[in-house]
């Protein structure tokens, strides 16, 4: 074997660093303190001393009383959002993505898988009976129908007696990386961008304690990129939106504090490190010179990450506890503000509940157990972390120019330039595999024979009890109420205002997913072709 080492993302490395690979750097203006401009080492002044990271825990499967227990355990476990309050992280199946109820033709076997199955204000309803929703940070990934399940969740606040302005959560709300990841794209372009846009207006102006934008990279490393890939397109992507809300008449400031990257963290723990501190003076670099940005603390960015899925294996699967331990402690170290966890079955299928608490348990021993959390930006100092952090930074703005000399992003993914650069890599990374250059315990050394341990079982009912709910539903609501709000929607789409307050009242009509998701179907069309 080669005596050579390189980063996952290619960056050859020396056996050892010293004071001479980093005598180039100026201590104040490429490193800084924590909590000041670039904010390379953190976005506070005593980072975990002040407040230690949110843990959530991805939640989604069969329908909404079914997910509702399995979020309850995991904040019994453990689970919490900043000023104590619960943390519920919800995930979506493949129709409501897609934006259509379980009674669209084919899609049964969908229902209820990987997500849960959410059709109307009537499941949001029954997701958070008993729930203090002040006392409850929710966060969801709806990608393409974020301001649908936005404003249903709203609808309910309302039901409930409870002011928008005492909810606490985050609305994923940036389908825009769905080509390069998980596809979940409904709509061409420009409406895409519309709808991103207007809710992050509607948000600004009544919801203020919501986080509004959450720009997903992680799909871009599960995909099979690499880190630097991973940022380059995601700082294209944030750069893209907020020239939009910029044009939108939204100050980027308004913006700052509710918008977060959402990345993975992968096994190399040195580049996963440099790539959270070089993004955090990359994008603080973008909001001075490009957006003016004179307030250094609107530049400061806040970051949530998770262990990329795919680093997880299903041979062995309880190696995958360490693993995970280990990328959560990378987190840490790179200095975050949330974190997610995949609980070690996740290779397999949803992950059990004793599974599940283990990964809530995981990020608690690293919180109060390890000493993390008593030192900002730990690392900070070192020869090799400053080296390769400045490494990353360099890498990074190249592809980005890269990016910007073919049109910007959305340019270059319609080029197919994206995809091809991604699915190279990834093919890359396969064959290293598979050459026996790249080694994965359990994988392709260390086997041992496979031993059946539980396994999560979805309930063979979810789509039936999904469509009884749905025709009960349509035969109690007001019809004649739902069919204005559809007909007020189809107008607000088809002109050139806000759509989320229709959307809203469409939301409290009790209309579906699907028939509000429809609507504007027929008035944007639907996406179509490479990149969408």
């Amino acid at each position: 074997m080669s005596n050579e080492r390189f980063t996952p993302s290619g960056i050859p490395l020396k056996p050892v660093y010293t004071a001479k690979d980093i005598a180039d750097l100026n201590p104040e203006t490429d490193i800084g303190e924590p909590g000041k401009f670039p904010f390379v080492r953190g976005i506070y002044p005593t980072m975990y001393r002040q407040q230690p990271w949110a843990i959530l825990e991805n939640t989604g499967f069969d329908l909404a009383a079914d997910t509702k227990k399995r979020t309850q355990m995991y904040i019994k476990a453990g689970a919490e959002h900043y000023f104590n309050r619960g943390s519920v992280h919800l995930v979506f199946d493949l129709p409501t993505l897609y934006g259509y109820d379980s009674d669209y033709p084919g899609i049964s076997y969908e229902v209820g898988k990987n997500g849960v199955h959410i059709s109307s204000l009537q499941d949001m309803e029954e997701l958070f009976a008993d729930y203090d929703l002040e006392k409850t940070h929710v966060s969801f990934v709806p990608y393409g129908v974020s301001p649908i399940i936005f404003a249903m969740y709203l609808a309910l606040a309302e039901k409930r007696g409870v002011s928008w302005d005492k909810l606490s959560g985050a609305v994923d709300n940036c389908p825009l990386l769905g080509p390069l990841g998980e596809n979940c794209v409904i709509f061409p372009w420009e409406p895409t961008l519309r709808l991103v846009v207007d809710t992050i207006k509607f948000g600004i102006k009544n919801v203020p304690k919501f986080n509004l934008l959450v720009i997903p990279i992680y799909s871009v490393r599960e995909r099979g990129g690499n880190a630097i890939q991973e940022l380059a397109i995601g700082l294209a992507v944030g750069r893209l939106v907020m020239e939009r809300i910029a044009k939108a008449g939204v100050k980027p400031e308004e913006l700052s504090s509710r918008f977060l990257f959402f990345l993975s963290i992968d096994n190399h723990l040195f580049e996963e490190v440099a790539k959270l501190r070089a993004l955090r003076k990359l994008w603080a670099q973008i909001m001075k010179n490009q957006f003016d940005i004179t307030d250094p603390r609107v530049s400061a960015i806040r970051l949530y990450v998770m262990p990329g899925g795919s680093t997880l294996q299903a041979q062995q699967p309880l190696n995958n506890i360490v693993r995970c331990a280990l990328h959560g402690l990378v987190g840490a170290l790179g200095g975050v503000q949330v974190m997610g966890m995949p609980a070690y079955d996740e290779a397999i299928g949803i992950p059990t509940e004793a599974a599940g608490r283990l990964a809530v348990h995981t990020q608690r021993i690293i919180m109060h157990e390890t000493g993390v959390t008593d030192v900002a930006d730990p690392l900070g100092g070192s020869y090799y972390i400053e080296w390769l952090t400045y490494r990353v930074e360099v890498e990074v703005q190249q592809y980005l120019d890269k990016i910007d000399t073919m049109g910007g992003y959305v340019a270059a993914l319609e080029s197919g330039y994206l995809l091809s650069e991604i699915d190279a890599w990834a093919f890359r990374q396969q064959e290293q595999l598979q050459k026996g250059e790249k080694q994965v315990v359990g994988v392709n050394i260390l086997h041992e024979e496979p031993v059946q341990g539980e396994v999560f079982r979805y309930d063979a009912t979810t789509a039936s009890r999904a469509l009884e709910r749905l025709k009960t539903l349509k035969q109690q609501r007001d019809n004649q109420k739902v069919a204005q709000a559809l007909e007020s929607l189809k107008a607000a789409a088809a002109g050139q205002g806000e759509v989320m307050p229709a959307i809203l009242e469409a939301a409290r009509a009790y209309a579906t997913v699907g028939e509000i998701a429809g609507v504007l179907r027929q008035v944007f069309g639907e996406a179509k072709g490479l990149g969408m």
